[in-house]
């Protein structure tokens, strides 16, 4: 027996393993497309924090 969902259904995604990070779409880190390599799961928490703070540092150095 096939069930249709209603229109408003949506789908949902449940991850059990893996990194996150979440950044705003007006973000300098969002609009670096070399950032799509998933570089946040190849660094600890502490070494992705330094990244981010020398990021910054050249984003406000360039203006």
């Amino acid at each position: 027996m096939r069930i249709l969902l209603p229109q408003s259904a949506r789908l949902v995604s449940r991850y059990f393993k893996g990194s996150f990070v979440i950044f705003a779409k007006s973000s300098p880190y969002h609009k670096n497309h070399v950032t799509y390599d998933a570089r946040h799961d190849q660094m600890d928490r502490k070494k992705f924090r330094q990244y981010i703070e020398n990021c910054i540092v050249k984003f406000e150095e360039e203006g």
